[in-house]
């Protein structure tokens, strides 16, 4: 069973939990107008004042959430073995043009802790996916705690990505409202601390009762009209419309995903459940929402009350859920269902539970024993298979060459971006092999939900950043690209290889600042938790250019 014993908000609402849930109660936003250097629209926004740089962030509020536990007297030893760091960012200090594996190894060192950080890049989902990561790495053993802590940095960089998708309210949104015309962007610190350890049950505030990520294999910036890669999310945790006290969902005032939400809350058979949205207090905080969000949930439905979602005054999507305009009462005893999406198609779920069963009891979910038993021979039927190495000497005359002699009939590869190109010729050798005839039946291929893609690497979608860079650096020469932004989200090439292959299971993207494949084959083992997931994509691929890259792809399956 793995407990949450802690947790800590840095926002501009306040600097403790406390604050924060006091803030949203009263009905306080830190939605403004501001005005950046260099981007020549203003934006609607929550950020800090001062700003507070990336690292910063994450080290006050992880310290915030230790002193939490140790207010409780529980004391955490941060730089113990048996602790791992796990960081949740979306593109962390992108202006600087940092990689963000770096930081979180600065930040993991400044407690003490000498084991390899985990970055979680996992879109809009990433504080999700980083507590999804967490829970599968504590219930097999791995560690005892987990230290997960989301931040990103809002500028030039990302407001005018967003202003280039046209998805930027002028005024405060409106989540699932008729008249809602976009999302505000928003910056937070936000951090939990997660245990496995029986004895400290009796403390906990909340249990993590299971989570999936799902894929639509739609669109790499267009969700699914129906809500597909949600719903198949939702359906994995089991959830019942009676067992939930409420859905605290993303609810980002954007015509298409709150239509799409809603469509997916609505075919899960949850339209009657108070469902709630958190932007109208914080805007969109990227990697810090999932953290930020799942913290004044399991908070407000302890204290009893569910939260008014600020900006809703009449419904707007074709699907009817019951958004709540103002506060209600909530069940403290009641399951909580957290959603997220984000683009690259990736959707997360996790269900949370209050109820503790009584020492002595089954720790761990009645599905199954998680431990893990390394080499993969050794694992009980899940062996590696199917290995692709790809280098600079594999395509001396350039990726696109590589393309046009291997493969030649996926016109996009064109507008990808490196790690993407990428991407694609090391799955298309990779699945090549698995099947030698799996070009023959490409147009024919049937969705499937079994396969997972997890993909680790170091640079991420550096390569792409500077590329679009170049495309605001400066205002008269300021010209920002939907069709390059998104590309500069280093999980792109996940959900690009999702739509090629119609694979609608779970897709992660971690960031390691070193290749480490002991680390990689435990985070691809614990996939296999999901019960749904019976094969993996899974490996390393990075590239500085086209003169220095490196993929060694692998298939895993049971």
């Amino acid at each position: 069973m793995v407990n949450i014993i802690a947790d800590n908000i840095l926002s501009p609402l306040g600097e403790t939990t406390a604050d924060n849930l006091r803030a949203v109660r009263d009905g306080r936003s830190a939605l403004r107008e501001h005005r950046l250097e260099g981007v020549p629209e203003p934006c609607v926004a929550s950020l800090f004042e001062p700003p507070i740089p990336f690292e910063e962030g994450l080290e006050r509020t992880i310290r915030a959430s230790l002193a939490d536990a140790a207010s409780r007297g529980i004391l955490v030893d941060a730089a113990s073995s048996d602790v791992i760091f796990i960081v949740s960012s979306t593109k962390g200090n992108v202006a600087q043009f940092e990689r963000i594996g770096a930081s979180a190894e600065k930040v993991a060192r400044r407690f003490g802790n000498q084991n390899r950080p985990i970055v979680v890049s996992n879109a809009c989902i990433s504080g999700l996916s980083a507590q999804i990561l967490a829970m599968r790495l504590l219930r097999a053993r791995l560690y005892r705690t987990a230290i997960v802590a989301g931040m990103d940095v809002q500028g030039k960089f990302i407001v005018s990505g967003f202003q280039s998708f046209k998805a930027l309210s002028p005024e405060p949104c409106r989540p699932f409202d008729g008249d809602r015309c976009g999302l505000n962007l928003g910056e937070a610190a936000a951090s939990m601390i997660l245990s496995s350890d029986e004895s400290l049950a009796a403390n906990a505030l909340w249990t993590m009762a299971d989570g999936a990520v799902r894929n639509d294999a739609v669109h790499i910036s267009n969700p699914s009209r129906t809500g597909e890669g949600s719903l198949r999310a939702i359906s994995r945790l089991g959830v019942s419309a009676d067992a939930l006290a409420c859905i605290s969902a993303h609810g980002t005032a954007t015509l298409f995903n709150d239509e799409m939400e809603a469509a997916a809350i609505d075919r899960a058979g949850l339209a009657n459940v108070p469902t709630f949205s958190l932007k109208g207090y914080y805007g969109h905080t990227m990697g810090a929402a999932g953290i930020l969000e799942t913290i004044i949930t399991l908070h407000a439905v302890q204290e009893g009350w569910i939260p008014a979602t600020r900006g809703y005054a009449e419904a707007g999507t074709s699907h009817e859920i019951r958004v709540t305009a103002n506060e209600v009462a909530a069940n403290p005893r009641s399951e909580v269902l957290k959603l997220l999406s984000g683009f690259g198609g990736c959707n997360a779920a996790v269900r949370f539970t209050p109820s503790r069963p009584p020492r002595g009891e089954e720790t761990v979910p009645a599905d199954g024993n998680f431990t893990i038993s390394l080499p993969w021979e050794g694992r009980g039927g899940v062996a590696g298979q199917c290995v692709c190495v790809l280098t600079p000497a594999d395509a001396p005359d350039g990726l696109t060459a590589l393309y046009r002699s291997e493969v030649g009939d996926y016109p996009k590869f064109y507008k990808m971006d490196p790690l993407c190109k990428l991407g694609l010729l090391a799955t298309e050798r990779l699945l090549n092999a698995e099947n030698p005839d799996r070009r023959a039946s490409l147009a024919d291929i049937t969705p499937s939900d079994d396969r997972a893609v997890v993909i680790f690497t170091r640079c991420g979608s550096l390569a792409d950043d500077r590329a679009y860079n170049e495309t605001i650096c400066d205002a008269e020469n300021y010209f920002p690209s939907p069709s390059v932004f998104v590309y500069t989200l280093a999980n792109i090439v996940t959900g690009e290889i999702a739509i090629r292959n119609r694979y609608m299971g779970e897709t992660s993207c971690y960031i390691l600042e070193e290749k480490d494949w002991p680390l990689m084959e435990q985070i691809i083992a614990t996939t296999f938790q999901d019960k749904g997931i019976r094969s993996v994509i899974g490996g390393w691929l990075d590239i500085e250019d086209e003169k220095h890259f490196e993929a060694e792809l692998r298939i895993w399956s049971k």
